[in-house]
């Protein structure tokens, strides 16, 4: 008789010896893109026919459009929707960056998912265009311009409009990099009025405006959502020291590119498909609308099933910080605070259509964002892995440096050929220099 012990365990069926195989050819992208097809086949059907058939129709990375989608239900519901954890009250701004080449469709995949609330913006400028005929006298005050969006460069004209504008505000930008410039610049003294913006508002902390020719204020309570693009050889851009050390990259949900359609199709989008996406955003916006207007909130609860599982997972993410060096170290901190977020910006997704707003969050909800809380956190560790990654040096660097040593350690010219592989002229070139 064969000794048993002796036997290794093989998988007998096709589909497990299939899932071996895969699991370990698949590379990190493979698997963020199996991510994300789990992710969108459990949203709600007006959401996940909107990514689908956008990427079918449109040619739109799947990626980019279920990250502007949850930029988009950001601003639809602003400061008019909260949960609570223990002594906490979370809400559900966060900061997306999409992260591809030039003509990657960052910027189309972002128009189309915001566009029901543009029109909503569109609406309420044209509003603000007639107050402002109406007023004959210099000495009446200006009508406040309600705004869900703003593209403005300047941080005192965003936080201008977002004081104007309490419930939120979307800073949207085609290019993000412009951010990080002016941060990382120390001649600038806007780069850390920028950085206190985006630490102070992702925790809907208070906002102070002290100004020497105008009107001082103060936002109470901020709520700024951050969308843009960039491109992957300004991605380093980011990762600059002081936005490290003081915890402001962590609190961004990178996606880089996965998903690719280059089949041209001479079918339009649907309009159904269309048509049920903008009236699920729309409904989630007038639901925060009348809120705002009577100057009160919702503060959703949970099931007990899912309060377990989050106590859970946050202790988990506790527990694995211990083992983990920067900057991973400092992101799992920071999704003990996007899990909040993620869950609740779900819910309402999950409750638009019907406009269920009042009920509690499932543990199905709360499965999903913890799902997509990872995939973000995947997307992460991909980008650090390939900023911390040393830059390889070019053929003039390699023989630069040979060259150096050699004539610090006395050794004749026509060696460096020799050595590198490289032609005596050309070595005699960079010799001379």
């Amino acid at each position: 008789m064969q000794d048993n012990k002796n036997q290794t365990n093989i998988p007998q069926d096709i589909d497990s010896i299939d899932e071996i195989i895969n699991k370990n050819l698949s590379t990190p992208k493979d698997k963020l893109r199996d991510q994300l097809n789990n992710i969108i086949s459990k949203l709600p059907n007006d959401y996940r026919l909107f990514i689908e058939k956008s990427f079918f129709h449109l040619l739109l990375p799947k990626e980019y459009v279920l990250s502007s989608i949850l930029f988009t239900v950001c601003n639809a519901s602003g400061l008019a929707f909260c949960t609570e954890f223990g002594e906490y009250k979370n809400y559900g701004n966060l900061y997306f960056v999409l992260v591809g080449s030039r003509g990657g469709y960052k910027t189309p995949s972002m128009n189309l998912a915001i566009k029901p609330l543009k029109l909503v913006d569109d609406m309420e400028y044209r509003n603000y265009k007639e107050k402002i005929k109406d007023i004959t006298d210099e000495t009446q005050p200006k009508p406040k311009r309600k705004r869900l969006f703003s593209q403005e460069t300047t941080i005192e004209s965003l936080l201008w409009n977002h004081y104007q504008n309490k419930y939120s505000i979307g800073v949207y930008l085609d290019e993000i990099s412009y951010f990080f410039d002016v941060m990382n610049n120390p001649k600038d003294t806007k780069g850390s009025q920028w950085r206190n913006m985006l630490l102070q508002g992702n925790t809907n902390g208070y906002i102070d405006v002290s100004r020497k020719t105008s009107e001082s204020f103060r936002i109470e309570k901020s709520y700024p959502s951050v969308l843009g693009g960039i491109q992957h050889q300004l991605i380093s851009k980011m990762f600059s020291n002081k936005n490290l050390e003081s915890g402001l990259l962590d609190r961004f949900l990178f996606t880089v590119d996965l998903t690719k359609n280059s089949r041209l199709t001479k079918e339009s989008m649907p309009t159904s498909v269309l048509a049920g996406y903008n009236q699920a955003i729309t409904n989630i916006y007038q639901k925060r609308d009348a809120l705002n207007d009577a100057g009160q909130e919702v503060c959703l609860d949970m099931v007990h099933e899912a309060k377990d599982k989050l106590y859970d997972y946050i202790q988990d993410k506790i527990d694995q910080q211990n083992n983990l060096e920067s900057p991973l170290k400092e992101y799992l901190s920071k999704m003990r605070i996007s899990i909040h977020k993620l869950v609740l910006l779900l819910h309402l997704i999950k409750v638009s259509q019907e406009k269920d707003f009042y009920s509690q969050i499932s543990l199905e909800t709360l499965n999903l964002a913890i799902e997509l809380n990872e995939f973000y956190y995947s997307n992460f560790k991909l980008i650090t892995d390939k900023c911390t990654q040393p830059t390889p040096l070019n053929k003039k660097d390699v023989v630069n440096e040979v060259i150096n040593m050699a004539k610090n350690n006395n050794v004749p010219q026509n060696i460096i050929g020799q050595l590198t592989g490289y032609s005596n002229g050309y070595v005699s070139k960079l010799w001379n220099r």
